[in-house]
């Protein structure tokens, strides 16, 4: 078990234990000091930043505890998809293509984008990378905005490493909110999107949007419904 860095408590230890393999596999050339030698103090770093980032990610504030975070999976009711009948614990289990989780105000999109990004984690065979659109600055393009992501906890990753990376398919990428981003922007965050489905058919895209978005226009990706909640549920 990893038990160096800043990794806090045993759910972040785990997780960075979780998520060494991917890491290593698809970031690994980056930690190399000679051929098939790594090293391994960067590696744990890394994957101990990693485990906190998305960790941080489950953290979320709720009309009930005012401005305190909690961990969403101390609330978390499971989503349902229209066309799925099964439980839903994975992307996986809705497809493995790219796709836009449709939902209206108050179904919980973005608690479900944050609970998939959280169980990717847990399930150790790809990293996930969580980014809420809204967060997109002027003139920037999402390969930056996703490059300074990963260079947060990898320090030696650069916006030129980003071709490489996404095209193993190691990574799985939760863009969240995509009806928040400003009408002058979505063309070119289309575009953008939809490129990388056509260089990266291995990299997984799930994108969170309310309905009659541009993006569920596109012919690249796939449209799933989130369920109404059932009543006794909204209690």
């Amino acid at each position: 078990m990893l038990l160096t860095g800043a990794v806090t408590g045993i759910a972040g230890m785990k997780l960075a234990d979780e998520l060494k393999e991917p890491v290593k596999k698809a970031f690994g050339w980056l930690f190399e000091k000679s051929k098939n030698k790594y090293d391994e103090h960067k590696l744990e770093q890394a994957l101990n930043n990693l485990s906190d980032k998305i960790i941080k990610v489950t953290k979320v504030k709720t009309i009930y505890k005012g401005d305190d975070s909690i961990d969403l999976h101390e609330f978390y009711i499971p989503t349902r998809i229209e066309s799925i009948t099964t439980s839903i614990k994975f992307v996986t289990d809705i497809g493995e293509q790219s796709m836009v989780l449709e939902g209206t105000v108050g179904q919980g999109k973005s608690i479900f984008m944050r609970y998939l990004t959280s169980q990717e984690a847990k399930k150790g065979q790809r990293i996930p990378l969580f980014y809420e659109l809204r967060r997109l600055d002027d003139n920037d393009t999402l390969t930056n905005a996703l490059s300074k992501q990963i260079n947060n906890w990898i320090n030696e990753f650069e916006v030129s490493d980003f071709d490489r990376v996404a095209k193993t398919g190691d990574l799985v990428i939760f863009l969240d909110g995509f009806d928040e981003v400003p009408h002058d922007k979505v063309k070119n965050l289309l575009n953008e999107i939809e490129g990388w489905c056509e260089r990266y058919p291995k990299m997984q895209i799930i994108i969170s949007s309310r309905p009659e978005a541009d993006i569920q226009r596109s012919n690249y990706l796939k449209v799933f419904k989130l369920s109404e909640y059932r009543f006794y549920e909204q209690c």
